[in-house]
């Protein structure tokens, strides 16, 4: 896929420039992205950004996976070496999810 010059020679993985390039070029409603270098280029060119922990709180709020299940994915990220999402954000959203558990009860 050849992308513009300007994305191109962002200091990105070419994963990333190709989601920032595909979201820009389909006028993509959001894009995915968990690299906070590759997030702030993509909101600084207008696009709506999300990351795995935004997708997976959405999927529970929605009803698609269950909060036991969110938290086990959450936890298994945080622990996982290949994955590299900050183990405090991992940590402040599954207490987060912990704090509404125990409201809601």
């Amino acid at each position: 896929m050849d992308v513009p010059p300007d994305i191109a020679s962002l200091p990105l993985n070419t994963g990333e420039k190709q989601a920032i390039y595909l979201a820009l070029h389909d006028s993509a409603d959001l894009v995915l992205l968990d690299d906070l270098k590759a997030r702030e280029e993509a909101q600084a060119r207008g696009l709506t950004i999300k990351g795995t922990l935004g997708v997976l709180i959405q999927a529970h709020q929605q009803g698609a996976l269950q909060l036991d299940e969110t938290q086990a994915i959450i936890e298994t990220i945080r622990d996982r070496n290949d994955i590299w999402i900050a183990p405090g954000l991992c940590q402040r959203v599954l207490e987060k999810l912990e704090t509404r558990r125990t409201e809601e009860s």
